[in-house]
This record gives structure tokens, sequence and C-alpha cells, in this order.
């Protein structure tokens, strides 16, 4: 397979260092182009006022809930993360 033919499967975005983000639109774009690739997005260390402006927004799932979106998976730190992908 030549090289511009493949494609990223995984998206890993490490928030360990993030304290807060000022809107969803950037990330929702973000999501809206990994979706449009078929890859994930993998979201890991996310302070819970990360979490819960994220929740807030629509833009991911409390925890235990029920989630229609297999393109993102969220993880407590990036080497459970990485080890999922």
């Amino acid at each position: 397979m030549r090289p511009s033919m493949l494609r990223a499967r995984f998206i890993v975005l490490d928030f360990r260092f993030v304290d807060g983000i000022d809107s969803s639109v950037s990330f929702s774009a973000a999501r809206k182009l990994v979706e449009a690739y078929g890859a994930v997005l993998v979201l890991t260390g996310m302070a819970p006022a990360v979490r819960r402006q994220l929740e807030r927004a629509g833009e991911i799932k409390p925890p235990g809930a029920k989630s229609a979106r297999s393109s993102i998976q969220i993880f407590d730190d990036l080497d459970h993360g990485l080890e999922w992908c």
C-alpha cells in the first residue's frame, strides 16, 4: 500500500495539562473530521472540569451512560488509552 493511502485509525488527545476549555466548537469540528474518516478519537487524562464542559456541550457522555458514538473512547490516562489502541 502506498503511504498516501494509509489512514489514521486512532487520534489520541492527551488532556493531562489542560485545566479548562473555552468552547467545544473546535472539539466538535475535530470529532466530526475523525468520524468522517472512520477513525476513533481517544481522549485521555481529562480533568473533571474539562470532562464536565464537554458533557454539557453534548460532545461526550457522562461515565456509565450508553453512547451511540463509538468514535470516541475516554481513558483516565495516556497509558491506558495507548494500550487500548
